[in-house]
C-alpha cells in the first residue's frame, strides 16, 4: 500500500532514505543533523586535527561570494590583507583557534552525500581568505615558487655528481681529456 501524502506536499519531494553516518578525524556525522552545529568536543577534535594548507598568493581580488555569500566556504574573512603581517603557520594557527572557537554547521564540512572534508584550504587574496573544505583523498600538487624550484635545482645537483663520479669510475673525468682534443688546442 502506497503512503499518503497530504494535499499541500504533492509537490514537494519526501526523504524516506536512513540517514547515512560518517566519521572522521572526531567529527562524528549523521544526515539528520546536516544543518545542526557541530558540539565543541567534535569541532575541538576535528578542526584541532584536520590539515591546513594556504593556497594563492594574494594577488586577485575578492570575489563577491568570498566578500557577502560564503558559499562552499566553512568561513570567508575580509581583513584587508592584515593576515599578510603574520607568517603562514600563525594565519594556519589562528584559523584553527578561530574554527574551535566560533559557530560551525557540519554543513560547511561535509559533502551532500555524507563525505567529510579531509583538509581544509586558505585560499588568499588581496582583501583576505576563505577557508575553503577539500574532500579529495588525494593528496595536494606541491605548489610552485622557490621551494619546488629549489627542490629541482637540488635533484639537479644531485644528478650532475652521479654522472661526475660514473665518469671518474671508467676513467674519464673533468681534469683528463682524450688525446685527439688535447691536440687541438
Amino acid at each position: 500500500m502506497a503512503k499518503r501524502i497530504p494535499r499541500g506536499l504533492k509537490s514537494q519531494k519526501i526523504d524516506t532514505e536512513k540517514p547515512t553516518h560518517s566519521s572522521y578525524l572526531g567529527l562524528n556525522y549523521s544526515s539528520d543533523r546536516r544543518h545542526d552545529s557541530i558540539p565543541k568536543e567534535e569541532k575541538e577534535a576535528y578542526f584541532g586535527r584536520v590539515p591546513i594548507v594556504i593556497q594563492g598568493e594574494g594577488q586577485r581580488s575578492q570575489t563577491f561570494n568570498e566578500g557577502y555569500l560564503g558559499f562552499g566556504t566553512v568561513v570567508s574573512v575580509t581583513d584587508y590583507g592584515d593576515y599578510r603581517t603574520r607568517s603562514k603557520q600563525d594565519l594556519i594557527d589562528e584559523v584553527r583557534k578561530n574554527l574551535i572557537d566560533h559557530y560551525a554547521q557540519y554543513s560547511s564540512v561535509v559533502a551532500e552525500d555524507g563525505t567529510i572534508a579531509r583538509r581544509l584550504i586558505i585560499s588568499t587574496n588581496r582583501s583576505g581568505y576563505a577557508v575553503i573544505p577539500n574532500f579529495s583523498t588525494v593528496e595536494p600538487a606541491k605548489p610552485s615558487g622557490v621551494a619546488t624550484f629549489m627542490e629541482r635545482e637540488s635533484q639537479r645537483q644531485g644528478a650532475m655528481q652521479e654522472t661526475e663520479r660514473r665518469m671518474q669510475a671508467v676513467g674519464f673525468g673533468r681534469q683528463t681529456h682524450p688525446d685527439w682534443l688535447q691536440s687541438l688546442a
